[in-house]
Formats: structure tokens, sequence, C-alpha cells
């Protein structure tokens, strides 16, 4: 939805919008203004004055598509937003043929201010899920600065949510991108976030061919930071769960704890263009229309650190093109399936082992790894591998050498001792290759949904 331009609207409405809604402000930066969503019902508010009112120029309900609608204002005048989403499921049923119209299909989230740096926070607020439903009629979320002046200066929140159900289908013009969540030049965080049956759909094979990446999230030029996510069922013909474009690298992708697993492509799992950082992370029964599937496909640098690859059929779990992967402290596994099985890196691509990786055959380089045919003695519950005691993976790796990319009190990542693993359980003393650490039998994690 790239057409709808609210600028010149909004700046008019700066003095009326300061006067009507004071702002409270947040630290030493920018004020900040919040927008609490009471109603699951997806109503449109009509009127771009900062005050979320769905149906009436006041006192309307402030719905999640009218708070989305009037963050573009605040931000347009230098404020920040949180948007508070109590717990329950919120449809989105505006449909219509006005696709460049905000008021229709998916939640467009516009930025404005071309000088500030601000930011726009999504947030469920209780214990449990704040689910957002696209039932199919487009995606859920699109996200992206409405001038070149603004790009790259915006920062996205997304927080304890569940994106479900988002459908966008290409066109014999322009490929499709993102089904659940779209972002172009605006930075983004994903904390606790579940993307769960999402799409971006090609249309057929042949002339005017274009295809659908991205199933669960695609992001372009900007930097994503995601933790203690799961990414499900989602489907593309290539990055079936997360689609990273930045050809540049001038952006880095930093994913931690987090779980990809039962999605579906034509090619890839993890479609990277850029800096790729996958640490204490799972990729496990991912499936695909071709048997050559790939769980991590990368074009730039990639770093996987004391994470779990698990393919399954004639597929490869790291494929690295043009630039160096680096893996550490990681088990790659080949699950048979159909009468076949693949391989965990790719003949002659630009691979190097930092040491610490377990795999079950001889296709990824040394020094410093240990092959395990066979059986593995790991159980997948839901969201993990679960090694048993008796694991090649446990107590592998010496406590010096439990290290991984992660964020201290520095912007980037930076390479330090690994405290603990994706389930958050402790890393102490000698560490297990992989994502998890053994588990405890007598204590089984609640995992947000």
């Amino acid at each position: 939805m790239r057409k709808f331009s609210l600028t010149r609207f909004l700046f008019c409405c700066a003095a009326a919008i300061a006067l009507i809604s004071p702002a409270q402000p947040v630290s030493a930066g920018q004020p900040t203004t919040v927008f609490e969503v009471n109603t699951y019902a997806d109503l449109v508010d009509e009127y771009p004055n900062g005050i979320c009112s769905a149906g009436s120029i006041t006192g309307g309900p402030c719905s999640l598509r009218a708070a989305i609608y009037d963050a573009a204002t605040w931000n347009a005048n230098g404020y920040n937003v949180r948007i508070l989403l109590p717990p329950g499921t919120y449809q989105l049923t505006q449909q219509g043929s006005g696709t460049d119209n905000p008021f229709f299909g998916d939640l467009d989230l516009v930025l404005i201010h071309k000088t500030m740096n601000l930011s726009v926070t999504i947030e469920g607020t209780g214990t449990q899920p704040s689910v957002i439903d696209a039932r199919w009629i487009d995606r859920v979320l699109d996200i992206w600065p409405e001038t070149p002046e603004a790009g790259n200066r915006h920062h996205v929140i997304l927080s304890n949510l569940v994106i479900k159900n988002g459908l966008i289908r290409s066109t014999t013009d322009l490929s499709a991108r993102g089904g659940g969540v779209r972002v172009d030049r605006v930075d983004l965080t994903v904390e606790n976030v579940r993307f769960m049956d999402n799409e971006a759909r090609g249309v057929s094979q042949g002339e005017g061919y274009k295809d659908g990446a991205g199933g669960g999230l695609s992001i372009g030029y900007a930097k994503l930071i995601m933790s203690d996510c799961e990414l499900d069922g989602n489907e593309a013909d290539y990055g079936s769960a997360l689609s990273i474009w930045d050809p540049e690298s001038a952006k880095y992708t930093f994913v931690q704890r987090t779980s990809f697993h039962d999605n579906h492509s034509g090619s890839t799992v993890i479609h990277a263009y850029g800096t790729l950082y996958l640490v204490n992370s799972t990729l496990a029964y991912n499936s695909s229309t071709r048997e050559s599937s790939v769980g991590v496909r990368s074009f730039g640098p990639a770093f996987i650190h004391s994470s779990t690859l698990q393919i399954s059929g004639a597929g490869t779990n790291l494929e690295c093109i043009f630039e160096t992967c680096m893996l550490r402290n990681s088990a790659l596994i080949r699950e048979p399936k159909n009468g076949k099985i693949g391989r965990n890196c790719r003949a002659g691509d630009a691979i190097s082992s930092e040491g610490g990786n377990v795999m079950d055959d001889d296709t990824c380089p040394g020094p410093g790894k240990v092959i395990y045919p066979g059986t593995w003695r790991m159980v997948f519950a839901g969201q993990y591998f679960l090694p048993s005691s008796d694991s090649p993976v446990v107590n592998y790796i010496s406590p010096n050498d439990c290290k991984a990319f992660q964020f201290g009190q520095s912007v980037d990542p930076v390479d330090a001792p690994l405290q603990t693993d994706q389930r958050k359980f402790s890393r102490g003393g000698w560490c297990d290759a992989g994502s998890i650490e053994t588990p405890n039998v007598n204590f089984l994690p609640v995992i947000f949904k």
C-alpha cells in the first residue's frame, strides 16, 4: 500500500494535536504518545487527527487499525508511539478493492518524519497472546517510509504478538514479499512473536512468472533484531520463514533464541542477502516442494553460532554464496525422508569452521569437528531438538570456548561468553553443541505462544 499520502494533512494538524493530547516524555529523547486498543473489531478511523477514534472525530473506540493509522500523525510531528494490545484475537475484516488504501486489507504503518529517529511499538500486554489474524485477505502488516528522506530513520518494535494467516499474492508485474509482515528501509526489532501460517504466493510458472519470498517476514535494506520468536507453518517460493534483502550489507540481521519449524518453500527457509547472525536457534522439520531444499542460504557474511540445523530429505542445511559463513559450536543433522538423505554443507561453498561443531557427515569444513553418523539420540519437541544425556553434542565444548555473538551494552553484536541456551537455561561449565543444553527431565519450559 504505497500510494496513500498523509504528509500535507498531518503537518497542518501539528498545533491542534499538541493541544488535544499531550504526550508523555520518555528518557532524554523525543516524547511518546500511547494508544490503548479497546476493541477487537477492525474499525476504520477516517480522521488523521492523532486521536485514536474509529467512526467519529473523538470519542469512538480505539481499534488496532485506527491506532496504526494515527501513529503516522504523531510520527510526522516528532513523537514516538506505543500501541498497547490487550490479549485476544484481532481479525482483519476490511476487504475491498482499495489495496493502496490504509482503510482496507493489511495494516499500513507509514513513517513520515524526515529528520528525526523515531520509534513505533506494537506490544501485546498480557500473559496470554495478542493475535493479529489477517484471515488470508491480505498480509498482516506493511511498514515503510513515505519518502526517501524518511528512510532508515525509524525503528519499529513488535513484541508479545502472534501474526497469523497473512497472504500476499504476486502479480505478473510484482513479486510477493512478506506474507505476514513486509518491512522496507525501517529498522525492526521483533521480541517474543510467533509468525504462523502466513504465505507469500507466487503466480504460476511460465511467462510473466513472479515469485513469493518471506512467507513469515520479508525485510529489505534495514536492520532486523529477532529474539525469542517462533516461525512455523509459513510458506513461500523462497525464504518460507524469513527473507532478507540487503545486497550492500549496509545493515545486518541478528536472530537469537528462535525456532524455525514446519515451514514450506520451493527452496529455502532463511534466504539472506546481507550480514546474518544466527545464535542459539533451531531449524528443523521444514519441508519443500523440491528435493534440494536449503535450511539457510546466505549471500553475505554469516555467523552460525550455537545453533541446531536439521534438514529433512535430500536437501542442504547450510549454503553460503559469495561471502564466508563462520560455523561455531553448532549441531548439523540430516533426517532421511522418502528414502533420501541430504547433506550438511554444499561442496565448494565459502564456509569456515571455528570449532565445536558436531555433524553427521563430512561435507562441512574443519578443523574442530566430530562426525557422528547414524542416530543422534535427540528428540524434536515442539520447537527444539532435545539431546539425551548420551548424545554426542553434550559437554562437547570447553568453558573457555563457549562463546557467540550477542548483544551486550554496545549497539552492535559482540563476541562474548555465552551464558544461556535457546530456552535461557544456563550454559555453565562445559557447553553442548547446538541450541539446547542437556535438559532436566523434571522440568519442561513454558513457551509463550
